[in-house]
């Protein structure tokens, strides 16, 4: 299952967002007509983080955010590169939809893995909070994935002249080959959401406790809590 420790929880998906925000403002250096879309990405999913990670006291909400905001990253990394090598031999029409590829791939792989049941569960219920029972936790270093990725782009650039199609099929199914490898969190993770649904009940973290006093410590938990309850408020 996904770690939930304070790195995990905060910093990981701090720097994942970033580097996400990053990818969909590029573009507008050379076309500034694109800040309108990457606005309207980049708003909700920040307002999205801030609510699973400051407020939210869901385990398996800031999971789908946490799975969320991966393979978006990573279908990202993955359609950028496959736009920017395929214009090189392919018309934008036919690079678009290559790129597009990429997420809608990652997607129906997600969504076949969630169909899968694991017996026993990788994680167990006590007192109402979610404690793994998987010898390994899913966790994250986003400078070191941000960096594989780049590695590998920069690796399979040069192969694209002398195999353009194999580099670029390579380069759609990334993404669905991650999720392939973390098959087990994914399964896991959906099986936690329909137990949850049947049951009526929202399970909570493992460490609650050490999550809220971080919470309580954060001054943009303090800030988005504040313009969150002044959004909420009846008028």
């Amino acid at each position: 299952m996904i770690a939930s420790d304070p790195y995990s929880t905060f910093n990981a998906t701090r720097y994942v967002f970033l580097v996400i925000a990053l990818g969909l403002y590029l573009p507008c250096l050379n076309y500034t007509w694109w800040s309108i879309p990457a606005t309207a990405l980049t708003l909700p999913l920040l307002f999205y983080r801030s609510k699973c990670i400051y407020t939210s006291r869901s385990y398996s909400q800031y999971c789908t955010y946490f799975t969320f905001q991966m393979f978006f990253m990573f279908s990202l990394l993955s359609g950028a590169f496959t736009f920017a090598i395929g214009t090189q031999h392919f018309d934008w029409q036919t690079s678009s939809l290559a790129a597009l590829c990429s997420p809608a791939l990652t997607f129906i792989t997600i969504y076949l893995i969630s169909r899968i049941k694991i017996t026993p569960p990788p994680y167990e219920i006590r007192n109402d909070r979610v404690h793994s029972t998987s010898h390994k936790k899913t966790t994250v270093n986003a400078a070191v994935w941000s960096g594989v990725s780049a590695s590998g782009a920069g690796a399979l650039f040069p192969l694209f002249g002398e195999f353009p199609k194999t580099t670029l099929i390579g380069s759609i199914l990334f993404p669905s080959v991650i999720a392939l490898g973390t098959w087990r969190t994914l399964a896991g993770l959906a099986q936690l959401k329909s137990e949850e649904k049947r049951k009526g009940v929202r399970y909570t973290f493992s460490n609650l406790e050490e999550i809220q006093a971080i919470r309580a410590r954060s001054w943009a938990a303090r800030l988005f809590i504040l313009l969150n309850d002044a959004i909420s408020k009846p008028r």
